[in-house]
């Protein structure tokens, strides 16, 4: 009888140490994720855009939306956009940013900002717009896209090198997905 007994608790203990090395492996490798996340995040930390990088980018992409929808060929138009945002940029921390205001011809309603000072709205936007209070807040959430950030951990994994911005900008990525393939150029 002791003989049976000793076999079952060493069965039990095999059977135990089996479960616990197999319910331990996806922690064991949940921390090596944890740990090259870590590294992975401090590498794109450590990285930064300079002034003429972000020119540029801003620029090309601001030069691709605008192909793809048009600019609004009315002066009047431009002239009121761009008062409003250079009225809301004035009190940013950027206020000599070049500041490049652009109506794109579509009726679709959005809006969005390329680094560097691009910030574009689309006539669909505007046409639902009631005053200039719901325009400057439509330019300043955009202008602050630009202001207050630096580059966005989650575009530059899929990509995409653009200012940092709260997860809801995802307008232009959502709006231009060739915009990916051009700035991994």
């Amino acid at each position: 009888m002791r003989g049976k007994v000793t076999i079952v608790k060493a069965i039990r203990i095999v059977v135990s140490l089996f479960l616990l090395l197999g319910l331990a492996s996806p922690a064991a490798a949940q921390f090596g994720l944890i740990e090259q996340g870590a590294k992975r995040a401090k590498q794109i930390s450590d990285f930064s855009w300079s002034n003429e990088e972000k020119a540029a980018l801003g620029a090309k992409v601001s030069e691709l939306v605008r192909q793809r929808y048009g600019v609004v060929q009315d002066a009047a138009v431009h002239k009121y956009v761009t008062l409003v945002g250079r009225t809301v940029t004035d009190k940013t921390t950027k206020p000599g940013l070049p500041w490049t205001f652009i109506v794109l011809d579509t009726d679709a309603v959005n809006a969005f900002a390329a680094p560097h000072g691009y910030v574009h709205i689309t006539r669909g936007a505007l046409a639902l717009m009631k005053d200039e209070s719901e325009l400057a807040g439509v330019l300043a959430h955009e202008i602050v896209h630009v202001a207050e950030c630096g580059p966005d951990p989650v575009h530059m994994q899929i990509g995409v090198t653009w200012p940092q911005a709260p997860r809801e900008y995802h307008a232009l990525e959502l709006m231009l997905p060739s915009v990916r393939l051009v700035l991994r150029r």
